[in-house]
């Protein structure tokens, strides 16, 4: 079953950044940072994804990232379905999670 909108997690280190969002198919994460590093994973099955970012995660811990939980500003979305102007200080496209 997918959701309506994915899940996105956002881990700091100083004044660097790295946010992972999940794809509502539950298939695909889009990593984005630190910088301008954009990464794409795509997995078979879900349990498979489940297993690489709880590996993934692990790995951001153990060198010094922190899960900032903060609310995700860019699911929120105007009246036309577009995600409202100024939002997303990042150039990280999350609409490339369905293509």
């Amino acid at each position: 079953m997918s959701r309506e909108a994915p899940l996105a997690w956002l881990y700091v280190q100083g004044h660097q950044s790295i946010r992972i969002q999940e794809s509502a198919d539950n298939l695909m994460l889009l990593v984005c940072g630190p910088g301008s590093a954009e990464h794409s994973h795509t997995f078979d099955s879900s349990g498979t994804l489940d297993d690489f970012l709880r590996w993934y995660t692990t790995m951001l811990v153990r060198e010094g990232w922190t899960l900032q939980m903060v609310p995700d500003r860019r699911i929120r979305r105007t009246e036309t379905g577009e995600f409202p102007p100024g939002t997303d200080r990042r150039r990280c496209n999350p609409a490339a999670l369905w293509f």
